[in-house]
């Protein structure tokens, strides 16, 4: 079954993935096809150690929310916060995404699961443990320069891609080991030796 594409983006809904902390976007992914989906539903997956996935493009209907699919991106967070809270970097990578969906789509709202179609469709999705108070002042944030977002958007896609691991400050110099294992890494993705 074709992704369908979405018309227009008008908030950001949050999730946890109600399963264990260490659950990976590619669990989720077969958790979702088995039910017949084409993929995952969520369009960003973020990890428990604040690794950020790309899970549905971002033009695409999600499969996140009964009610907000057509007019929403999703986000999830591995964890069940009802039990615990999310990891310090699942939040700060929340919050770098947060604003680039932002520049991308203006400041449309950020809301949980929760709030989507609370009397049909009940849920106490992302759980009671959600910091939304750290979320919401952390993602309106200084925001930072042009320049500055695209040098962070790069990192992420890096990261994403599995170039690069860690944090990395895009002002830090790059110290030569480090621009050698960023080109070991392409090469190995590559299927070079």
């Amino acid at each position: 079954m074709a992704l369908e594409h979405r018309k227009n983006t008008k908030r950001v809904v949050i999730h946890h993935s109600a399963s264990a902390p260490g659950t990976t976007m590619e669990q989720v992914d077969s958790w979702h096809k088995n039910k017949g989906w084409t993929m995952i539903g969520y369009h960003y997956f973020i990890e428990a150690d604040g690794k950020t996935k790309i899970g549905r493009p971002d033009w695409a209907v999600g499969a996140h929310a009964i009610g907000a699919n057509f007019d929403s991106l999703g986000i999830c967070l591995a964890g069940n916060f009802e039990t615990a809270p999310p990891t310090q970097a699942q939040m700060t990578a929340l919050a770098g995404l947060i604003k680039d969906i932002r520049k991308a789509y203006g400041n449309i709202p950020v809301i949980g699961h929760f709030q989507v179609d609370p009397k049909k469709h009940p849920t106490a999705c992302p759980g009671k443990l959600f910091p939304w108070g750290d979320m919401k002042e952390s993602a309106e944030a200084e925001p930072v320069s042009e320049w500055g977002a695209k040098k962070q958007s790069i990192v992420l896609e890096a990261k994403n891609k599995e170039l690069i691991t860690g944090e990395h400050n895009p002002d830090d110099p790059a110290p030569k080991w480090f621009v050698l294992q960023v080109a070991l890494n392409v090469m190995k993705k590559s299927g070079g030796k």
